[in-house]
């Protein structure tokens, strides 16, 4: 049986993660799961951490590195490995072995006993890096070349057909088909959208960009509109983890307003109880203090 306590402190460049862990037993193997030490660094990469112990009672720490935005290029930094190109189709990567800081046997024997205990200390320091993709910038900052426009009341945004097309198959339908106005007008109209909001779908298309937290909703709607799965999914994501007593009210009632289920069920998984209780007291607060300016 392993115990993991884990403690993180923030750097410069991304994170300094200590983890404790007490083995009790023989050869033992642990998998992280998204409660205990699934680590998000620098909002460019979720990394989950895997801990084994060989016979020789030395434990093995892998991690895998999963990129949060699909068109950026993250490069990552595991303690003073080499820095590494964060894969689309990532894989488990040996950080190394650690010997018990203390130990206590029960037997001679080389195999670990039952009620034998370990107590291992392992430090891992993680850094992310942003790689500036300049072809995407390019196309992004284009407007000589650009054959589509995303239009709202209050402007438009240029874009590349080919881009809209790889973004959305409700895009890409619209596009293929002669019958339908929008291909042979060259644009779309996007009703209650602000210009703000396309143009963080376009730097989304573009660099994989993600705007500021308070900016997600409008652009997790579009999302849903369209069947923009991946950005849907990242958006909901990133609103999880922003979850505060002061708006988990808001956006639970966007989410059910808006028939976004798995905003929910993420919300519901994530937050902690005393959250939750928080986020109650607040709303009660709140009525009482619009009951009593209405008398």
């Amino acid at each position: 049986m392993l115990k993991i306590h884990l403690t993180k402190t923030s750097t410069a460049n991304g994170l300094q993660i200590s983890f404790d862990i007490l083995c009790i037993g023989g050869t033992n193997f642990y998998k992280t799961t998204y409660n205990d030490t699934r680590i998000t660094v620098n909002d460019l990469v979720n990394v989950e951490f895997e801990f084994s112990q060989d016979n020789d009672a030395s434990i093995k720490t892998k991690y895998i590195a999963r990129k949060i935005l699909r068109y950026c290029t993250v490069k990552i930094k595991v303690n003073n490995s080499a820095e590494k190109i964060c894969s689309d189709e990532p894989t488990w990567e040996v950080i190394g072995d650690t010997l018990p800081k203390l130990s206590y046997r029960t037997t001679n024997w080389a195999k670990p006993a039952p009620n034998d205990v370990f107590v291992f200390h392992i430090d891992v320091t993680i850094s992310a890096f942003k790689v500036e993709a300049t072809i995407y910038k390019k196309l992004c900052d284009d407007t000589e070349f650009t054959d589509f426009q995303l239009t709202t009341s209050d402007g438009s945004v240029a874009v590349h057909k080919a881009h809209l097309a790889a973004l959305s198959d409700v895009f890409k339908a619209m596009l293929c088909r002669r019958e339908w106005k929008e291909t042979n007008e060259g644009h779309i109209q996007m009703s209650g959208v602000s210009l703000q909001t396309l143009q963080h779908l376009k730097d989304y298309m573009y660099m994989g960009t993600l705007p500021a937290d308070e900016l997600l909703l409008p652009l997790l709607s579009i999302a849903s509109c369209y069947m923009i799965t991946e950005l849907r999914n990242e958006c909901i994501s990133k609103l999880t983890q922003i979850i505060r007593p002061e708006n988990l009210y808001d956006i639970l009632k966007y989410s059910f307003e808006n028939e976004i289920p798995e905003l929910t069920f993420s919300i519901m998984r994530a937050t902690p109880e005393g959250v939750l209780a928080d986020a109650e007291k607040a709303l009660l607060e709140k009525r009482s203090k619009e009951e009593i300016k209405e008398e």
